[in-house]
């Protein structure tokens, strides 16, 4: 409930300003008729409710502003048994409103001739001052509810800050601290009051505190050490800058030991939407694999997914960690053919501080360290140089590994899932894969079926990413017409539901009520043009032939050496592949 008396010091200031200024008494009660402010007779009865108030009492019911010229006299004051020995003179009463709700009233009183005549004389005037003194009370209202609830949120801040399980330094745009948490406490051995207000700078001059306020960037996974009271200490820290009506005015950092960093990536990421229920799949091949799954999860031994490029083998791996007694543990993903062969090796293993030109002081965790306890995913196997993977096989031979440039060794504590859409036998048979590696990788072999092969599962999924991007793109489109639907279920998706989710995307933008064949893309329509009237099943053999070339350039690349393997398990030659090639207007056929 709103009530004047929280401010009751500024509410005098203003009745003393105001009778200064008109050389009258001043009153002002609260909604309990309770005098909260007052000057010379009413002064002395701050505190007290008003004995009779039935002008104020009327203000107040009705919001609205009234001058009474002979108190006493009014139509208003017939009820007050003290009517016809009023001592005031003339008066002004106007009601304080805050949100449309009358949370009191200002009473300017007269008690001679004089400032009777002065007060009727500049009714008008003192209506609009009143007016404005009125509103100023319901600003510094609204000012001290804001201020309370501010001194709420910051308690409420600080209390969620102290709660979480990672330290937590902010700092301001000049780099002075202005919070350090328990954790941080813990960590750093140093209490919170030594380090508010201190520049960061003058604590720890390597920390990049000041370097993501000047470029607005945060980083993630750096770690950096911090000075102690036992030293340096090189802890896992991710910045962030703090923006203000799009300014940065601070940063932010979360710190924390290496050993519960995977904990805390898992924290963020959790892992409820990655289990089974989320492949999507109603065909006897997606029923049979989640029972794999299932299988697969009790045990620690690895896991090679194969697969074409866009079926899911991340979800399925996820799905398998998320099954399995690992779940509570950090789920960490790699995909080695996107990092540089350079970076790999310190992305997999990290590196110590120093061990090679440009290294970063403090080193950095690598993601074997970061999915301790928990699940390392390797996508894209197939595309590990040579010498990674013999250091590969050596760590899991030996079941430890070491930063580069480290002398102690890590324990290996996380299970490995890796995946491919690359021919990894042919790989081994021409030297491009060590034999050694892909047995040791293979132990549980996991095959994801492209979607041509579960063509059940289309109409599913077509369903579900509608709804999704629909939600997304905030349209409502219905569905697909039955001819739109029909050429996707004919369509082969050398893409898979990575082809088909992005298709689905597309139409819902092109789309309004309905998906037609117009809102499909022109490569779809194209594919299909000569089937369209065909019985489901029933395709040209030129529509065959560019499907079979498709997935075989799909399997063994665009490279020309994947070109000639293509023309070779196709049993054509390289000649006839591309001539075949420019017939169907395929990528890299053109010239």
């Amino acid at each position: 409930m709103v009530v004047l008396k929280d401010i009751s010091e500024t509410v005098q200031r203003v009745a003393e300003a105001i009778a200064a200024v008109l050389n009258v008494d001043v009153e002002i009660v609260d909604a309990d008729f309770v005098r909260v402010a007052g000057t010379g007779v009413a002064k002395k009865k701050i505190g007290l409710r008003m004995d009779y108030g039935v002008i104020n009492r009327e203000v107040q019911r009705r919001r609205q502003a009234l001058v009474v010229p002979e108190p006493g006299k009014h139509e208003y004051c017939i009820n007050c048994p003290i009517h016809e020995n009023c001592h005031y003179h003339a008066q002004i009463i106007y009601p304080i409103l805050y949100k449309e709700q009358c949370i009191g009233s200002i009473s300017l009183i007269t008690f001679t001739e004089e400032q009777e005549k002065n007060l009727l004389d500049n009714r008008d005037r003192l209506m609009d001052f009143l007016y404005r003194m009125a509103d100023l009370i319901s600003s510094k209202i609204a000012e001290n509810i804001l201020l309370g609830q501010v001194i709420v949120t910051t308690s409420e801040l600080q209390a969620v800050i102290n709660a979480v399980g990672q330290g937590i330094i902010a700092v301001d745009r000049q780099g002075n601290i202005t919070h350090f948490n328990r954790m941080a406490e813990k960590l750093l051995q140093t209490e919170s009051e030594e380090m508010i207000g201190k520049n960061i700078e003058a604590i720890n001059p390597e920390s990049p505190f000041m370097q993501v306020i000047e470029k607005g960037q945060g980083y993630l996974e750096k770690e950096i050490l911090f000075k102690s009271r036992k030293g340096d200490i090189g802890l896992v820290s991710s910045f962030q800058p703090i923006f203000a009506n799009r300014e940065v005015v601070g940063a932010v950092a979360v710190i924390q030991d290496i050993k519960s960093v995977g904990k805390f990536i898992h924290s963020l990421t959790g892992h409820g939407n990655y289990g089974l229920d989320n492949i999507l799949g109603k065909s006897d091949l997606i029923i049979k694999l989640k029972q794999q799954v299932q299988k697969i999860a009790k045990s620690n031994s690895t896991v090679l997914i194969r697969g074409e490029s866009g079926t899911g083998k991340e979800l399925f791996a996820r799905a398998i960690h998320a099954e399995s007694e690992r779940r509570k543990g950090p789920f960490i993903a790699i995909n080695c053919a996107a990092i540089p062969e350079t970076l790999l090796e310190s992305e997999l293993f990290g590196f110590e501080e120093g061990s090679f030109t440009g290294a970063k002081k403090g080193g950095k965790v690598g993601k074997f360290e970061l999915a301790q306890q928990g699940t390392l995913f390797l996508d894209e196997i197939g595309d590990m140089p040579l010498h990674l993977q013999a250091k590969l096989l050596r760590v899991l031979e030996d079941k430890s590994f070491e930063r580069i440039g480290g002398l102690n060794s890590v324990k290996l504590e996380a299970r490995l899932i890796t995946a491919t859409n690359r021919d990894l036998e042919g790989m081994v048979q021409r030297g491009e894969f060590r034999e050694d590696l892909y047995y040791r990788l293979n132990v549980i072999p996991f095959v994801v079926p492209a979607l041509r092969e579960r063509t059940e599962d289309i109409s599913l999924l077509l369903g579900h990413f509608l709804d999704y991007y629909n939600t997304i793109l905030n349209k409502s489109v219905s569905g697909f017409t039955e001819e739109a639907e029909t050429v996707l279920l004919r369509y082969s998706w050398p893409g898979n539901v990575r082809e088909l989710q992005n298709t689905v995307e597309y139409c819902t933008h092109m789309a309004d009520a309905y998906i037609e064949m117009n809102h499909l893309p022109k490569r779809i329509r194209q594919t299909l043009a000569a089937v369209d009237t065909r019985p489901l099943g029933v395709r040209s053999l030129d529509t065959v032939e560019k499907e079979l070339i498709m997935n075989a350039l799909n399997y063994f690349g665009n490279s020309l050496e994947g070109k000639k393997n293509a023309a070779a398990a196709l049993g054509i030659g390289l000649t006839t592949l591309y001539r075949k090639g420019k017939k169907y207007d395929l990528a890299d056929f053109s010239n």
